[in-house]
């Protein structure tokens, strides 16, 4: 074998490891939409996409035993290329009928039918390759380096989904991109096969033309480095959705400045405290944050991992930054336990982009955090999951809040937690007092009839960062 052919062959191990990891990263933005990204979706594809590798590596030693050709990994890279372009422009139609699914069989299904035979064909080349470029004497050499490129392609692959292609192309451009690179390389092991497979360059303008199937019901679309989001308008009001639609994130306000949600609820904090400063974990494209801003004020901060929701909210939601509120970019847990700051209320409305709560942002040791920056007579308004009501997994919320905040008392899902005794009638007195705006004031006392306390006693069911069992409780309850 010439140079030319095992410098090429070395660059294919390395491409396709690179297009391996891009693939598996992909994979988990394009399930989100519709199966959320819980550890269960995370498990599913890792392992799906390991048991393709190890089915690649064995068929591709056994068949280099039988059959050597130094064209044959070209048209490997060749199928997977075509099955991957059919996959892009399916796979939105696809996923519409899966995702009704379980999630545990809608998501094995996904990962099988759409990545798992082209997993299996890349994975097939490096063990392959392998033996056709090693001698008898040279055999571990030959596979250390095959191996070795082949793993710092998917580190490449990986860096660059993470830091690069998904943050500013998104994940269908970079799922295209990866398929022009591998028409590519089969293109060049065929043209050294033989020239007449130049024809096959027209085959490039379809890559280029032919778009995946979109779904258009939402007013407009967008990718983040942890969300795919949707913003979409139903009936008078704009919605953001983040990577599914079981739940929104974020809501419009009316011409009052009450979204009719549970938003309105943690309005009622600022009155029953003295209130300065509030914090907001989860402030998403801003429906809390403006509404507090507009009622009351106090200063208001507000926490956001993710950037691009503020954007969204400066661009749809009237979000607005004035002199008395101030948002930082950054994970609620960091930030709590980075800040010194002391805040009279602190409202968190905390999830995964999907129905899930973080793991670490629901423990004991989270919610102790949390109420070492609470002030004396503050209050903490927790959004509880709507699904969680009634549930094992109420219990295990609430009684890791109860560790550190003993008093609660819930409005629907809106659990209000203090470190110091108080009574429903002290909170009734306090709420009822308010003489300001008129909107406002109607809507305390229509709140006020619901406003109870909450009768649970702590147990010994709780979180901790130890061991949190919220995905599967979650799912079980989400499956029913």
């Amino acid at each position: 074998m010439n140079s030319f052919k095992k410098v090429l062959s070395y660059i294919v191990c390395f491409i396709t490891g690179s297009v391996t990891l891009i693939i598996e990263l992909i994979c988990f933005r394009l399930l989100a939409p519709y199966f959320g990204n819980s550890n269960y979706v995370t498990g599913i594809i890792i392992n799906t996409v390991l048991l393709g590798l190890a089915v690649g590596y064995y068929i591709g030693g056994y068949t280099a035993d039988k059959h050597k050709s130094f064209f044959l990994p070209f048209v490997l890279v060749f199928i997977s290329t075509v099955y991957l372009f059919i996959i892009y422009l399916t796979h939105t139609f696809f996923l519409d009928i899966i995702g009704k699914m379980n999630i545990i069989a809608g998501v094995s299904l996904s990962v099988l039918a759409m990545f798992f035979l082209p997993v299996i064909l890349l994975a097939f080349i490096p063990t392959y390759f392998i033996r056709i470029l090693a001698s008898e004497d040279n055999m571990g050499k030959t596979a250390g380096k095959i191996y070795s490129l082949s793993t710092f392609g998917s580190i490449i692959g990986g860096f660059c989904t993470t830091f690069l292609l998904i943050p500013y192309i998104g994940s269908s451009r970079s799922f295209l991109l990866c398929i022009i690179i591998l028409f590519i390389i089969s293109l060049t092991g065929f043209v050294l096969h033989s020239r007449k497979f130049l024809l096959f360059l027209i085959l490039i303008p379809l890559f280029i033309f032919l778009k995946p199937t979109v779904n258009k019901d939402y007013l407009y679309s967008t990718e983040s480095e942890y969300n795919i989001i949707k913003v979409k308008r139903l009936s008078d009001d704009l919605y953001l959705f983040l990577n599914n639609y079981y739940a929104y994130f974020s809501k419009s306000l009316n011409k009052d400045m009450l979204s009719e949600s549970y938003y309105d609820y943690f309005l009622l904090g600022p009155l029953i405290c003295d209130t300065k400063e509030i914090l907001i974990l989860g402030n998403g494209a801003g429906t809390s944050m403006s509404q507090l801003s507009f009622f009351f004020e106090a200063n208001v901060t507000g926490v956001e991992i993710d950037k691009t929701l503020t954007k969204i909210g400066e661009t749809f939601f009237n979000l607005k930054t004035v002199e008395k509120t101030k948002i930082i970019h950054e994970d609620a847990r960091v930030f709590v336990n980075k800040t010194d700051k002391k805040y009279d209320n602190i409202i968190i409305d905390l999830y995964n982009g999907s129905t899930y709560v973080p793991f670490h942002l629901a423990t004991v040791q989270f919610f102790k955090s949390v109420s070492n920056i609470l002030t004396e007579n503050g209050v903490v308004m927790v959004n509880i999951p709507f699904y969680a009501s009634g549930t094992i997994l109420e219990e295990y919320y609430i009684n890791s809040i109860q560790q550190s905040l003993k008093y609660n008392f819930i409005i629907d899902n809106v659990l209000f937690a203090f470190k110091n005794k108080i009574d429903n009638e002290m909170i009734l007195n306090k709420i009822k007092n308010y003489k300001g705006n008129d909107v406002l004031k109607r809507f305390i006392d229509e709140s006020a009839s619901v406003f109870k306390k909450y009768d649970v006693f702590p147990s010994k069911l709780f979180f901790t960062d130890d061991r949190s069992n919220i995905e599967n409780l979650t799912f079980s309850i989400i499956n029913k």
